[in-house]
């Protein structure tokens, strides 16, 4: 059963030190025991768990409340609470989303029903995966609350981990007493203890059996206690062959279980990889796009990487829903966007508002790789942002790795540093992307010409260079699609000269050669296990 009522005055817990929120413990203690107490309840109660996470939202509206000095200080219910922080104007947006978000979610385990047996049980439906996200955004909250408010000079860690499941007995202790959140718990402790032991060569078959057992009699347990979580770890359980009664294919009637009570799109997901890896692409579309229109992070950023400069109005409909859902490398997307539809036509007075808006608020969430954007921005001095190079520079490689790996950024990346000649091997290793990028002919023409010369330049210090393609082919396709300075260099005494030269020698990097012997003993070996 999901224990409903608990204490606000502390009480005795044992933590592991290793805490995520061993940064606050002196500043703000009340604060900390609420945080790790909603850790404690985290593989242990949903409920509580939701709980503990509304009352670290009072307090924390409290602690904010008097740093930023709210009069009359905050009161009432915790809506009204948020609505006077809001007020202020001293919060930034995405943290009032934060909390509005975090609100609606933890009403949801103060609410119980009572059962046909006689209990009462907090009715939640939830999933493991939602409720990591929500644990993320308490995390983020105490860092502002410490970092940006509170002005606490200490280091706290990069991202929120899950707590380590260190106490067993009270797990089976709580399972058997009819917590169906406990029993999930240890049947996915198992579960992961089957996934290292797969990872492991000589793995024991004494302890596998063994843990396969475990596995199965936890999920049984969770599944007569009433649990909608133990259909899809059922599933993911029988397509890794992790339960010794059941096959492979039992995975789809698992999936399809799971799907009737889920509400956050990961069982469809995950049914969508499974479908992959069997070769069924397209019965698994259908469970993609349910997931993306449910709001799965990760299935809307594949339907955006999937849609991206093929179908213009899909690629749209998917970044925007990842929008309603508030996901933080959508708002760069879109904000990149913008600023790609300003650039074919400056002239539209709207365009550059948008742009100049979706930056502000990709800003105001800290999304990753905005600092690219902004970086851009400065390199050209666009958007009135003074112009500085150096600063410009330095933001776009410090953002380009955080940014959406489907965008093209490439371009805009390789024709800044090839300005600045402060990277040139940086240059030749996005060259490729940037052509592909570019539609121009002799654009083309002329990028192939550059690398050339970085080449030919980077070859005077070095024996070797590593290159995108051959030198001489560089020059030759670039003075063939109408390079005027490809043209120009060809007829001129060094032109001559270099394409005569032997000593110019390129080599292919080829991939290593196949193991027939292993590819062999590999196949006998899956026989012989389809045979058992």
């Amino acid at each position: 059963m999901n224990a409903i009522a608990h204490t606000i005055v502390a009480t005795e817990y044992t933590f592991d030190r290793n805490t995520n929120y061993g940064f606050i413990e002196t500043y703000f203690p009340e604060l900390f025991q609420v945080c790790e107490q909603a850790d404690y309840y985290y593989t242990k109660d949903h409920s509580c768990c939701l709980v503990k996470v509304r009352l670290f939202l009072e307090l924390w509206c409290h602690e904010v409340g008097e740093i930023i000095k709210l009069r009359p200080p905050v009161r009432g219910e915790l809506i009204n609470k948020i609505k006077q922080i809001e007020t202020s104007g001293k919060v930034p947006p995405y943290v009032i989303d934060m909390l509005d978000k975090l609100r609606a979610e933890s009403n949801k385990g103060v609410h119980i029903q009572r059962h046909f047996d006689g209990q009462f049980r907090a009715d939640i439906l939830i999933s493991k995966y939602k409720l990591k996200r929500m644990m993320e955004d308490v995390f983020e909250l105490t860092k502002y609350l410490v970092l940006n408010l509170a002005g606490v000079n200490e280091q706290p860690l990069e991202t929120w981990t899950e707590p380590e499941v260190s106490k067993q007995a009270e797990l089976v202790h709580q399972a058997l007493q009819g917590n169906a959140d406990a029993s999930i718990a240890m049947a996915m402790h198992f579960s992961g203890l089957l996934k290292t032991l797969d990872q492991q060569t000589k793995a024991s078959k004494p302890h596998y059996f063994q843990y396969q057992r475990d596995l199965e009699y936890w999920l049984d347990k969770a599944e007569r206690q009433g649990s909608n979580d133990c259909w899809l770890l059922y599933a993911t359980s029988c397509v890794n062959k992790h339960l010794v009664n059941r096959r492979s294919e039992d995975a789809d009637d698992y999936f399809k279980k799971a799907i009737e009570t889920d509400e956050s799109g990961d069982a469809e997901w995950e049914f969508y990889q499974y479908l992959c890896r069997i070769g069924q692409h397209n019965r698994g579309e259908a469970y993609l796009n349910s997931a993306g229109e449910k709001g799965h992070p990760e299935a809307l950023y594949f339907l955006q990487a999937q849609h991206y400069k093929q179908d213009e109005p899909a690629y749209r409909k998917w970044l925007k829903r990842s929008l309603e859902v508030a996901d933080k490398k959508a708002l760069v997307a879109d904000t990149f966007n913008k600023l790609e539809q300003w650039e074919e036509d400056k002239a539209n007075e709207l365009n550059f508002k948008k742009l100049r808006t979706a930056l502000i608020k990709a800003e105001a969430y800290q999304a990753p790789g905005v600092k690219f954007i902004r970086g851009y921005c400065e390199y050209y001095g666009l958007l009135s942002c003074e112009h500085n190079q150096d600063s410009g520079l330095r933001k776009m490689l410090e953002g380009s790795s955080l940014l959406p790996d489907y965008l093209w950024y490439e371009k805009r990346l390789h024709d800044a540093l090839k300005q600045d000649k402060s990277d040139d091997q940086k240059v030749l290793e996005l060259y490729p992307a940037a052509l592909q990028q570019t539609e121009d002919v002799i654009e083309k023409a002329q990028m192939k010409f550059d690398a050339a010369m970085i080449i030919i330049e980077l070859l005077q210090n070095a024996n070797k260079v590593k290159t995108p393609q051959n030198l001489k082919v560089l020059i030759r396709e670039s003075v063939k699609e109408g390079c005027e300075q490809a043209k120009q260099f060809l007829v001129s005494p060094i032109g001559k000269a270099l394409m005569r030269d032997s000593s110019f020698v390129c080599q292919k990097v080829k991939r290593k050669a196949v193991d027939r012997t292993k590819q062999k003993k590999a196949r006998k070996q899956a026989k012989s296990a389809r045979r058992k």
